[in-house]
C-alpha cells in the first residue's frame, strides 16, 4: 500500500494498493536466423478510500475504486548479411512495436509513467504528458562498423532509424462526465483534445568507451524539426 499524490495539477493525495506481474519474455527463432520475443507487463491496483473504509459498509470494496494497466512488447531482430569478417557481426534489421492500454481511473502518476515511455526520439517525452493508451514502433537498420583495436573503444555502429508513436491522452471519467455535461469550464477541454501522434526519422552512432555503451541519435521530426538524443546502453535485442 502506498500514499501518492493524486493528481499534479491539484496536489491531492491518494491512498493506493498496487500489484505488477510480468509474464515472458518468449522467444523464438525466426527464418534466416532471425529472432523474436513477446513480453507483457500487467499493473493493477485500487483506489483506497479510508474515510469510507473506517466507517463501515456492507462490502469491503465500497471503498475501493480500481484500475489497471497493460503493456505488451514485440521485438525482432533479422540478419540482413552473413557476419562481416572484421567485426563478427551483420547487418540486421530490428523491430519493436508496444501497446499500452488502461482503464479509465488509472492515477495520474501511472499515466505519466506512460506517457514518458512513449518516446519519439528527437522529443521530450515528458511533452506527452499523462497518456491513457499509447502505441510505440521502431525499426531499426544496424550497420557494424569495424574500428582499430585499442583501450578506448571496443565496437562500433551506425544506425538508420524510424520512430512512431500514437496515443490517447489521460482523462478521469469525472472530469469527462462535467466536460460532456458543460459543466466545467474550458480548463479541462485540453484532457479530452484529439490523439497524439508524433514520428521521426534519423541516423546514429554506438559505441563502447571504456566498457561504457554509448548512443548518439540525430533525426528530423514530423513538424520538420532536428532533433538530438544521447543516452546511455545498448540497443534492444532479443
Amino acid at each position: 500500500i502506498e500514499k501518492t499524490l493524486a493528481g499534479t495539477r491539484t496536489g491531492e493525495h491518494d491512498r493506493l494498493a498496487h500489484a505488477s506481474f510480468d509474464i515472458g519474455p518468449f522467444r523464438h527463432r525466426l527464418p534466416a536466423n532471425g529472432r523474436s520475443s513477446f513480453q507483457g507487463t500487467a499493473d493493477i491496483g485500487s483506489k483506497l478510500d479510508v474515510a469510507k473504509m473506517k466507517k463501515g459498509g456492507k462490502h469491503i470494496v465500497d471503498g475501493m475504486t480500481p484500475y489497471s494497466s497493460y503493456t505488451a512488447t514485440t521485438r525482432q531482430i533479422v540478419p540482413l548479411s552473413s557476419p562481416s569478417k572484421t567485426s563478427g557481426r551483420p547487418i540486421s534489421l530490428a523491430l519493436q512495436h508496444r501497446v499500452t492500454a488502461s482503464t479509465s481511473e488509472l492515477p495520474e502518476h501511472e499515466a505519466l509513467a506512460i506517457g514518458f515511455a512513449a518516446r519519439v526520439r528527437g522529443y521530450s517525452p515528458r511533452k506527452n504528458g499523462p497518456l491513457s493508451s499509447s502505441i510505440v514502433g521502431t525499426t531499426e537498420i544496424r550497420f557494424p562498423v569495424p574500428l582499430p583495436s585499442n583501450n578506448l573503444a571496443d565496437e562500433g555502429s551506425v544506425v538508420i532509424f524510424g520512430d512512431w508513436m500514437a496515443a490517447s491522452r489521460w482523462t478521469i471519467r469525472d472530469i469527462k462526465k462535467k466536460v460532456k455535461s458543460k459543466a466545467v469550464g474550458s480548463a479541462a477541454a485540453p484532457l479530452l483534445s484529439k490523439p497524439i501522434r508524433k514520428s521521426s526519422f534519423g541516423i546514429g552512432i554506438r559505441s563502447v568507451l571504456q566498457g561504457i555503451p554509448l548512443k548518439v541519435d540525430f533525426c528530423i521530426t514530423d513538424d520538420g524539426k532536428i532533433g538530438t538524443h544521447v543516452a546511455m546502453g545498448r540497443d534492444f535485442a532479443v
